[in-house]
């Protein structure tokens, strides 16, 4: 049994492994990094709305 959920249904091997990659990467970045990227997806989120 794996820890990972299950995207299987909803979303392609290609699309899952895209989530993995930046899931390991994002775990590595610095507060200041992690500050920028949530301003720019809030900032996106804002116009989709």
């Amino acid at each position: 049994m794996s820890r990972l959920p299950a995207f299987g249904s909803s979303h392609s091997d290609h699309e899952i492994w895209s989530i993995i990659a930046f899931l390991e990467k994002f775990s590595e970045i610095d507060s200041t990094a992690y500050a920028k990227f949530r301003a720019t997806s809030l900032k996106a989120m804002d116009k989709h709305d």
